[in-house]
């Protein structure tokens, strides 16, 4: 998912679009396994850092502008529909995972 933000924010292209099919369209699919814990690793710490280096570089005002999954149309009507909204929301769904795994581990 944090790959898949780089063209939602507008920064780029995904870097890893094989990603996609195994772990958005059929994330149960056995055919899945085929990316070994160090591959993902690295393509999970490569998307993290573009991202962050985005991030780091956009100014406050530019938070505010539309990612690219709105119309200008729609945009005009729903301002609050901008990258930081995209970074908040994705936040709290990280943040929501996180509870799951903390009680697995209880």
């Amino acid at each position: 998912m944090h790959d898949m933000m780089l063209p939602l924010l507008n920064f780029g292209d995904l870097q890893f679009p094989e990603l996609t099919g195994s772990f958005i369209r059929t994330p149960d699919d056995a055919e899945n396994d085929k990316f070994t814990v160090e591959e993902l690793r690295t393509y999970w710490k490569t998307a993290n850092a573009n991202l962050a280096k985005h991030m780091d570089n956009l100014l406050p005002e530019e938070w505010l502008e539309k990612h690219t999954s709105i119309s200008e149309e729609d945009f005009a009507e729903q301002a609050s529909r901008n990258r930081l909204s995209v970074v908040i929301s994705r936040s709290n769904h990280i943040s929501y995972h996180l509870g799951q795994l903390i009680l697995l581990k209880k």
